[in-house]
């Protein structure tokens, strides 16, 4: 895979979650549930785990600044907590038995950490009046719910191809 392999997948990852956003109703995991697509952030945590941390770093600040200006109002939060939860889970998966399952999970705990620092910044700032239990049954669950999908998709042919990224650099 040539060097622009990497940034091309994110980027068609930031566009898959556009898709999502555009395309499903928002009512499909029920009423009122908001189900937010963090498959980008999926992509940056799994480049950590499997290809190389660095990169992810340097990836994760591109995009979470290209994040802020789309998808934000306070710039500077995903520009922060993309990088923030790319080097904690570079450093939790030294201490942790490192299969595809524990990989998995703890991507799946990373992303509730963010979807839970968005929201408390946000509130922070009142760009919402969402009460926390509210948050917690209509937003966090059903994102949740809906990356714990895609994970389970995903998981196993990304992980592969970034070995087989990983493996090719290794050769050179």
């Amino acid at each position: 895979m040539s060097k622009y392999g990497l940034p091309l997948l994110l980027t068609l990852l930031f566009i898959l979650e556009n898709i999502y956003v555009s395309t499903v109703s928002p009512n499909i995991l029920g009423h009122n549930a908001i189900s937010v697509p963090h498959f980008l952030f999926f992509g940056l945590l799994f480049i950590t785990l499997y290809y190389n941390p660095k990169k992810a770093l340097i990836y994760g600040v591109i995009f979470g600044f290209i994040y802020d200006i789309v998808y934000t109002e306070i710039i500077g939060i995903y520009l922060a907590a993309f990088p923030l939860f790319i080097f904690l889970i570079s450093q939790a998966i030294k201490i942790l038995y490192a299969n595809l399952f524990v990989r998995s999970i703890l991507v799946l705990i990373w992303t509730a950490a963010l979807e839970y620092l968005v929201y408390g910044l946000n509130a922070l700032f009142g760009f919402t009046n969402m009460n926390n239990t509210y948050f917690l049954n209509h937003r966090l669950f059903p994102t949740l719910l809906l990356n714990a999908l895609f994970i389970l998709i995903f998981a196993y042919p990304f992980s592969s191809l970034l070995r087989t990224i990983s493996e090719n650099n290794e050769e050179k």
